[in-house]
């Protein structure tokens, strides 16, 4: 960065104002170009290859947004490596205090993901099924790494239930009765 003097007018101290070098600035627009054009690319090969994975096809689906996330997250480490330049030490205090924020702000989010996970693998049910999930009985009609869309028959209404809610009423379902 480079840096210029500024003398105030009203005192006579001395002020030193930081400006952005031009290639950090042209380095933080690659980057995001970059970002971008690698989710993009990677969302079309993902989508046309599940289209011809057959019974994977869900599963190979629910890959994308977890590659968006490894990839804007990259991103982002890549642009604060270039405006900071941290240290090691640095690096993994804000590591550690970043992932406990998310950790915590996101709790459900992840949980509803890992449930997504765990769904995709474990395939309890298909696109096209019935099932009853809380009380909430339907069709399925999509299976999403955040939840699952579900059309209930009395009014065709188009209901979201998170994975985390399936996931933890599968496990209680499978649990034998002593250990409930």
């Amino acid at each position: 960065m480079a840096e210029i003097n500024v003398t105030s007018a009203a005192d006579g101290s001395l002020i030193t104002l930081a400006i952005p070098d031009p290639d950090a600035a042209i380095t933080i627009v690659l980057t995001l170009v970059a970002a971008y054009l690698i989710v993009k690319v990677a969302d079309f090969l993902l989508r046309k290859i599940s289209e011809k994975a057959g019974r994977y096809r869900i599963t190979v689906t629910m890959v994308i947004p977890l590659l968006k996330i490894v990839v804007y997250v990259s991103a982002l480490y890549f642009i604060l490596k270039t405006i900071f330049d941290p240290g090691l030490t640095e690096l993994a205090l804000f590591s550690g205090l970043f992932g406990a924020a998310i950790g915590f702000g996101l709790k459900d989010i992840f949980a509803d993901i890992i449930g997504g996970i765990v769904i995709a693998f474990e395939r309890p049910y298909q696109i096209g099924d019935k099932i009853e999930v809380s009380g909430t009985y339907g069709e399925v009609t999509d299976i999403g790494l955040r939840a699952t869309r579900v059309v209930t028959p009395p009014d065709d209404s188009v209901v979201s239930i998170p994975n985390y809610a399936i996931f933890q009423e599968l496990r209680q379902a499978r649990m034998p009765e002593r250990l409930r």
